[in-house]
């Protein structure tokens, strides 16, 4: 077995290994402290919250007040990190994620309140419109305040570009396969929709409901798909890879507790809010897919970001063969 692990870890080095300068950290705080902070405040109590709400409430209709205590939650874990790490926060990377959580729901305040002075007929389609658009707009300050602050991930992916084209190349092609093999035709398809039964999810509901709406005009259809090709494509597979497996792994500060942290929270983010519990699998499973090629190549997201990339666009495509055929 440590034979094994040597040679594990030798291909690892030889294959996955960038200059000093760009590697990743894995213990960069104390795992023991900061790193069970960070999971007990952006997973396991909202978490707890949500499964209660689910199972003796009616999460969807009590959605705001999770939300509420969600945010709470996060925020307190924003705070610890901040009182026992002030330095540091943006060019250290700690921040993203907190940054994708709780972002959306500030900006949604100020927009929601300049909304609020616009009457609009379809208050359904203006709403699709505006979290769509909330989300894009979150994701692509994220972006520019990491690449303004937070100078190694862009080294890194640079480096790896440049000297690690065919790993990329080969980890690309091995993960969208696994992604698609396991998560969305054994766990979504066989699993979730052949024996469970289960509706689409909320998530993808969400993001499609214009789309199937015979109401809406095909301009606005066109518009929204623009909206949708930007976030989905574009923005939030580079946006999500660095808050949901650089930013955490960090703040885990553990390896294996950032690798199960990332994986779990990655599938809660898309049915934790509305108790969709019944794609537990299928999302979870990307997650663990996803932690686990961050996790082999030694903390490198330009490869996560690649087969997140390729998984998004293939749906994407499938999205709109189901929808227009």
């Amino acid at each position: 077995m440590k034979n094994k692990n040597v040679k594990i870890n030798d291909f690892r080095n030889k294959y996955f290994s960038l200059s000093v300068e760009t590697e990743f950290k894995f213990n960069s705080l104390n795992y023991k402290a900061d790193g069970l902070i960070f999971l007990t405040t952006v997973l396991i109590i909202p978490l707890a919250i949500s499964i209660i709400a689910t199972l003796f409430f009616n999460l969807k209709q009590t959605n705001s007040w999770f939300n509420y205590v969600n945010i709470i939650s996060i925020a307190v874990g924003l705070i610890f990190l901040v009182v026992r790490n002030p330095t540091g926060l943006f060019k250290n990377g700690y921040t993203w994620y907190y940054f994708l959580a709780l972002g959306p729901n500030i900006i949604g305040i100020f927009v929601s309140l300049f909304a609020s002075f616009i009457k609009v007929e379809d208050s359904n389609t203006f709403l699709s419109f505006l979290s769509i658009f909330i989300q894009l707009i979150t994701e692509i300050i994220i972006l520019l305040l990491v690449f303004l602050y937070d100078r190694r991930i862009l080294k890194r992916i640079k480096e790896s570009f440049k000297f690690k084209k065919i790993s990329i190349l080969i980890i690309s092609v091995v993960g969208l396969v696994l992604l698609i093999l396991i998560s969305t035709l054994f766990f979504s398809t066989f699993i979730e929709g052949f024996l469970l039964k289960a509706n689409e999810s909320n998530n993808q509901g969400n993001l499609v409901g214009i789309l199937n709406n015979s109401n809406v005009s095909t301009i606005i259809k066109v518009f929204y798909s623009i909206l949708l090709f930007f976030l989905v494509i574009l923005v939030a597979p580079l946006c999500e890879e660095i808050a949901m497996r650089d930013s955490v792994f960090l703040n885990c500060s553990n390896q294996w507790l950032g690798f199960f942290t990332s994986s779990l929270l990655f599938g809660f983010i898309h049915y934790g809010s509305t108790g969709d519990y019944e794609h537990f699998l299928s999302y979870t499973s990307s997650g663990f897919i996803l932690s686990a090629i961050f996790f082999f190549t030694k903390g490198n997201l330009t490869y996560t970001w690649m087969v997140h990339l390729g998984n998004n666009i293939v749906s994407f495509i499938l999205l709109f063969v189901g929808v227009f055929s």
